[in-house]
């Protein structure tokens, strides 16, 4: 028998909200009726309630491994938990631009420049890919840039450290 044989009980939730009770052929004794899920979800995954109250859903979370991967969620404490890590990550990007005025006057340059005067972004220097950054040799020139891919930009600058 599961540890929690308790939770098992009200796993799924019909269209009035009222949990469904059910018999199962799984080890555990849990299978409510109206959820056949493809797997056995061990009692360390799942709790039906959150704490906050409401019920949690169950949405796929990827393929590792060649298996595909489940998480279960409450849609209120998942936009909550979005919510703050969007201002976190607001705030942030204004304290970079605190600390970096003038990376940031070139960036907005360079931006402003390729949607109103056309500016033409090029294929890699080093390796011809297509889709590329602008790269900075010298801020104070914020319109002469090397066009890199993501991967030769990044060693421009572990270059550029280092030196």
């Amino acid at each position: 028998m599961c540890r929690a044989s308790v939770v098992h009980r009200v796993r799924a939730f019909g269209p009035d909200r009222e949990p469904i009770l059910g018999r199962s052929s799984q080890p555990c004794g849990f299978q409510p009726s109206g959820w056949n899920p493809p797997f056995h979800i061990p009692d360390a995954m799942f709790d039906p309630i959150c704490a906050c109250g409401a019920a949690k859903r169950l949405r796929s979370n990827g393929y590792w491994g060649g298996k595909q991967r489940f998480r279960w969620y409450c849609s209120r404490c998942e936009a909550e938990r979005l919510q703050q890590y969007a201002a976190s990550m607001n705030a942030s990007k204004r304290a970079w631009d605190r600390r970096n005025p003038i990376k940031r006057r070139a960036h907005k340059l360079v931006e402003i420049a390729r949607l109103r005067a056309g500016l033409a972004e090029w294929s890699c220097d080093v390796c011809g890919a297509d889709a590329t950054h602008a790269h900075h040799s010298d801020y104070s020139n914020p319109l002469s840039v090397r066009w890199l891919c993501s991967l030769h930009h990044s060693e421009e600058h572990k270059i550029q450290r280092a030196a």
